[in-house]
């Protein structure tokens, strides 16, 4: 009912949006749960810029933020980031998984001899994959988690929050037995540090990663 009423009066309440507006000269990101008046004549080129963003540009590697982009823009920007890498690796575990499965209907139709029959089978290099990825997708998913948390826990300082999170997250156990185990850990260190690196990017979009 008040998103309704202050839409009546003009005024912009999403709680999952925000604008840019140029106030003195100076740019400042209003977050979607502050009310703005939309006919207060400000300029609103960086809004009308932002408003254009599909998700794949809040996804990318590097979104089109101006330099100095408030916490909000790339809050959001890094929740896209993260969310996007889950579903890919996701979708890469799940073709492992195919793949696997059809190895699987395959080797039931040879026949199986006394040795084998003692012998455990080694995982396939599609099950180790699918491990990996999957493990990849787990962290991804709870790192989305943990900044979502920080945004609404210590909104300002949300993102330095989050990368302490990051660099101290405890290193996966790679000394398993298991090799499932140790390449879903892998899967999971790898994860973690891609983040840190585009963490440390979106952070100095100026310095040049060569």
């Amino acid at each position: 009912m008040d998103h309704e009423q202050d839409h009546e009066n003009g005024a912009s309440t999403s709680p999952h949006e925000g604008r840019w507006i140029v106030e003195g000269g100076r740019l400042r990101w209003i977050p979607g749960y502050e009310s703005v008046d939309e006919d207060d004549g400000s300029p609103d080129s960086f809004g009308d810029t932002l408003a254009t963003f599909d998700e794949a540009a809040w996804a990318s590697d590097t979104p089109p933020l101006p330099p100095g982009a408030p916490e909000p823009a790339l809050v959001r920007a890094t929740l896209a980031w993260l969310n996007r890498q889950r579903d890919e690796n996701r979708a890469l575990a799940d073709e492992m998984a195919l793949i696997e499965r059809q190895r699987q209907l395959e080797r039931q139709e040879e026949p199986m001899s006394p040795r084998r029959r003692r012998q455990p089978e080694p995982p396939s290099a599609a099950a180790l994959d699918m491990a990996r990825y999957d493990g990849a997708a787990n962290w991804f998913e709870t790192a989305a988690e943990a900044l979502e948390e920080q945004a609404d826990r210590t909104p300002g300082r949300a993102l330095v929050e989050w990368y302490l999170w990051l660099v101290t997250d405890e290193a996966p156990d790679l000394t398993a037995d298991d090799p499932i185990a140790i390449a879903g850990a892998q899967g999971r260190e790898a994860a973690c540090e891609h983040a840190r690196k585009h963490a440390e990017r979106l952070a100095t979009p100026e310095i040049d990663d060569e």
